[in-house]
């Protein structure tokens, strides 16, 4: 272990007064959480305004991790570092718009109880690890020509593995009747099942005449959560399943590179580079289809499914390259 570096780490940050956002016009409850079945502009707060997506500073986070990084450096020979993440990101709100890519409403769920929101943050990795290696190929030739072309190769290699990111199951509309244009409204999590549904096989339900088959596998592209494991809440209240349960599709992939330098005068370099992104071709994907129910009551058949690639780790490229140095 000559050269070599072990760190073990502990990193936390708190964070407070972060924006938000959130319905302030809403009707106003028949008790807490609890509007009338029907949406109607008359109930709201304030009849004289339609929606009002109000922005504050009320959000709350924090951060915890366990890092260990390993790491050789040498002047000569095999070169590596390693590092671990163990970690969990908690928060209220993670996005604030609706551009942003995760899924995530872009309003809280109940203006008046922020604490219905507190849960994994939107970008929260809970495993990631990454490594990086240099090494030389070691071959000596004593015949010049084939030293030339075989010899002083140089390996490179990145991995980088991370555990998928949460993201909240929706009703898809309003269900509540709080007025929430952007409605953020979550279902039930019918007894007996988990609230992150994606191991096994479908139980098997019917919603509005559309049925979701039993025995379906879960956790493929196909059929990632079991919509069977949610349920409409009676109108005019909120769902009680919390923000962010799911877990979506990790990410693993490989980087490789092979280099040479070669020099065939006193000032002239050259280096030839042989590039291999994602080695494996390894197809790494987005999160599934987080919108469950139509605004009839019935399943939406695409719920849980997944529909497109993860574009931080395209399908394998191969390229070359050659730079020349004088």
């Amino acid at each position: 272990m000559k050269d070599t570096l072990l760190e073990v780490a502990y990193l936390g940050s708190e964070s407070h007064h972060l924006e938000t956002s959130g319905e302030q016009n809403s009707p106003v409850p028949l008790s807490p959480g609890v509007f009338p079945a029907r949406f109607s502009q008359v109930n709201r707060a304030n009849q004289n305004f339609a929606s009002i997506q109000s922005y504050f500073f009320g959000a709350n986070a924090n951060y915890n991790a366990l890092q260990a990084t390993l790491k050789r450096r040498s002047a000569s020979g095999l070169q590596y570092q390693a590092v671990y993440t163990y970690s969990k990101s908690m928060d209220t709100k993670s996005l604030i718009a609706g551009g942003e890519s995760h899924q995530e409403t872009v309003t809280m769920l109940d203006f008046h109880d922020l604490r219905r929101d507190y849960a994994r943050s939107s970008f929260d990795a809970q495993q990631n690890f990454v490594f990086a290696t240099t090494y030389p190929v070691p071959f000596r030739f004593q015949r010049k020509a084939v030293a030339w072309v075989l010899g002083g190769w140089i390996v490179n290699g990145i991995g980088s593995f991370r555990a998928g990111a949460p993201f909240t199951a929706q009703v898809n509309f309003n269900r509540s009747a709080n007025g929430d244009r952007w409605s953020p409204d979550r279902p039930n999590l019918n007894p007996g099942f988990s609230n992150n549904p994606t191991s096994g096989v479908t139980a098997g339900c019917t919603a509005g005449g559309v049925k979701i088959p039993a025995g379906q596998p879960l956790g493929t592209p196909d059929r990632w959560f079991d919509p069977c494991a949610f349920s409409l809440p009676t109108a005019g209240t909120y769902g009680n399943l919390g923000r962010n349960t799911l877990t979506g599709p990790g990410l693993a992939t490989v980087d490789a590179s092979l280099q040479k330098v070669f020099k065939p005068r006193e000032r002239i370099d050259m280096q030839f580079r042989v590039e291999v992104f994602n080695m494996f071709n390894r197809a790494n994907f987005n999160n599934p289809g987080y919108a469950i129910f139509a605004s009839s009551g019935a399943y939406i058949g695409g719920a849980g499914r997944i529909g497109s690639l993860n574009r931080s780790a395209d399908p394998r490229e191969i390229q070359f390259g050659l730079k020349v140095i004088f």
